[in-house]
């Protein structure tokens, strides 16, 4: 990438700007290489190599990045387990990593947090009709990334 006076920069200077991007907060090995391609990384080999050594110096860890991403998404953002999947996923996490992550969503955490979703979406619904209340309901608390049989049933009880 071309700096303000007309020179590119070095690996190194990549690899600091790099630090200073991971040490902020928790990224994937995909962020952090596309980080550095918009940065004017240029090869793969440089990439690669900067990667590697943020890995080795324990500024990026796919499994910490992981774990963060599941809680975070779970407790602020009041996503569920298919969203948080695929999202992790879009991130270019493996199978094995994303299952260690969702191991740490404690069951009755997440009923709490779907049982408040579902109330919030309940509470902000306009429509009368028992049916379509609970149709619309159960569509947007879905969409939040629930699965449809945890919602359905809750859904069920809340209607009744």
């Amino acid at each position: 990438m071309k700096k303000n006076d007309g020179t590119f920069k070095s690996e190194q200077e990549l690899m600091l700007q790099a630090e200073r991007y991971c040490a902020g907060s928790e990224h994937s090995v995909w962020q952090v290489s596309t980080k550095l391609q918009e940065w004017g990384a240029g090869s793969q080999d440089v990439v690669e190599r900067i990667i590697s050594r943020l890995i080795k110096e324990n500024y990026i860890d796919q499994l910490r990045f992981a774990h963060a991403v599941v809680h975070d998404k779970l407790m602020f953002n009041k996503w569920g387990r298919i969203k948080i999947r695929f999202y992790l996923k879009n991130q270019k996490i493996d199978e094995s990593t994303i299952n260690k992550a969702m191991e740490q969503i404690e069951e009755k955490e997440y009923m709490d947090i779907l049982k408040s979703v579902i109330s919030g979406k309940n509470k902000s619904l306009k429509e009368k009709d028992k049916r379509l209340r609970a149709a619309k309901l159960m569509r947007s608390v879905v969409q939040c990334g629930f699965e449809p049989e945890l919602v359905r049933s809750f859904v069920q009880l809340s209607q009744d």
